[in-house]
């Protein structure tokens, strides 16, 4: 399929090759411009941002403290699972597309290997897991931070 469609897998994983080096440099810088030193610190110095402290959004007046209400932390964490699941439901789709469609040409189609639903199984409850476990420390975070994790998940 790869081949048929010019397609390869350096191109597919490229993309977010790029993507997450700056995803992590934005959260570092906001983390910084918002006065918060977590548990990592890189030397990242960045002077504060005083409309932190008084421009919000919503509920939120100010984005330097972390969520009291935890409404963004927990809308990270099920907007997280929630693409799991959908990407999941999406994969499981487009095997049963194959499927009917080699059906109807009366072609036999090769049944997955049980070790490799089994990694599937054991990936996706990772992820899920690493979602859930995400929430309370997303709770610790400044609401800036949050509020750019879950605009990008």
């Amino acid at each position: 399929m790869y081949k048929r469609h010019g397609c390869t897998k350096m191109r597919i994983i490229l993309p977010t090759l790029a993507q997450v080096p700056l995803f992590i440099l934005v959260s570092l810088a906001l983390r910084a411009m918002s006065g918060w030193s977590g548990w990592f610190d890189v030397g990242m110095w960045a002077s504060l941002e005083p409309l932190f402290h008084t421009e919000g959004f919503g509920a939120i007046q100010n984005l330097a403290q972390p969520d009291g209400s935890f409404i963004l932390p927990v809308m990270i964490g099920l907007i997280s699972i929630t693409n799991i699941e959908v990407t999941r439901f999406s994969i499981l789709n487009a095997r049963l597309t194959k499927q009917l469609t080699a059906v109807r040409r009366s072609i036999t189609v090769s049944s997955e290997q049980p070790s490799s639903t089994r990694i599937r199984k054991i990936t996706r409850l990772s992820l899920i897991t690493l979602s859930a476990l995400m929430i309370p420390v997303a709770m610790q975070a400044p609401a800036v931070v949050c509020k750019l994790r879950g605009s990008n998940v």
